[in-house]
């Protein structure tokens, strides 16, 4: 007498498991009290970082006759690289361009 057979979408999804439990153990853990280094400056702006844990998310700001030029983003966050289990922030493109001071305009 043969052995019972699995159905073709069983061996599918338990080869797909297997895949998944293969991915999470060969996957380095986070050290616990893994956190960035000093973000990047910008030039004419400030950061006050108040997390340097993974995950964290922090804003720039344009210093004072500066303001953010427009399609730029003063957003940066703290994320890990998997491969070298390294934190680092994300590169930000803030442009801080000054601030005309008899008009609206902004000098580039």
């Amino acid at each position: 007498m043969a052995p019972p057979q699995l159905p073709s979408s069983a061996v599918h999804a338990l080869r797909a498991l297997v895949v998944l439990l293969l991915l999470l153990l060969l996957t380095p853990p986070l050290t616990p009290g893994t956190t960035c280094p000093t973000p990047t400056s910008v030039e004419h702006a400030d950061i006050r970082v108040k997390n340097y844990n993974v995950n964290s998310r922090e804003r720039y700001v344009c210093n004072s006759g500066f303001k953010r030029k427009a399609g730029t983003s003063t957003l940066t966050e703290c994320v890990l690289n998997k491969t070298t289990n390294v934190a680092h922030w994300t590169t930000p493109n803030l442009k801080c361009i000054r601030v005309s001071p008899h008009s609206s305009k902004t000098i580039a």
